[in-house]
């Protein structure tokens, strides 16, 4: 199993709120998400604070020698059932261009992170301390100074997701 359907296993795990009670990501179907039974309970309340929040943490990541906590399903949950904000007052108004925005600050946010982890590991080696995310990284090759393109794979990824299509995955 690559790191990608991974990642989308554990996303399958997230948490939310169906009519009050809390079930995993999986059993949601999308006529929930259509009709608004389902409350994903995101720290964030539009798409456009989360790619504000994934910069902020981007930059703070790039000026941090140690590698900071994110939770990287609830983030691609988040790009995935987040709805634009009405107002246009935001330099990314739009549901797209703020998925978009989303998804490359997530592909630095990464790259900067892989990079970090490959710099004190042997990249032949996953320490068995690792956590999901490093056991995540180490599926990407190895260079120093990685520098990662998931766009294609992440787009994907969310597409799943938003179209709540779990048994394709959950089959393999």
């Amino acid at each position: 199993m690559d790191a990608y359907s991974l990642l989308f296993l554990k996303c399958t795990e997230y948490e939310v709120y169906k009519d009050e009670q809390k079930v995993p990501l999986w059993q949601i179907t999308k006529e929930d998400v259509m009709t608004k039974k389902i409350n994903f309970d995101l720290p964030w309340s539009s798409i456009q604070d989360l790619a504000i929040s994934l910069f902020d943490i981007l930059k703070d990541q790039r000026r941090n020698p140690d590698l900071l906590y994110i939770n990287l399903e609830e983030i691609l949950v988040g790009i995935a059932f987040l709805k634009s904000e009405s107002s246009g007052a935001s330099l990314i108004s739009s549901q797209d261009m703020a998925t978009i925005a989303c998804i490359d600050h997530l592909n630095d946010l990464l790259s900067a992170r892989i990079s970090k982890i490959c710099a004190h590991h042997a990249p032949t080696r996953i320490p068995e301390t690792a956590c999901f995310f490093e056991k995540l990284a180490f599926g990407f090759p190895q260079k120093k100074d990685v520098k990662i393109t998931i766009s294609p794979e992440l787009n994907n990824l969310i597409q799943k997701l938003r179209n709540c299509d779990f048994e394709s995955e959950l089959i393999k």
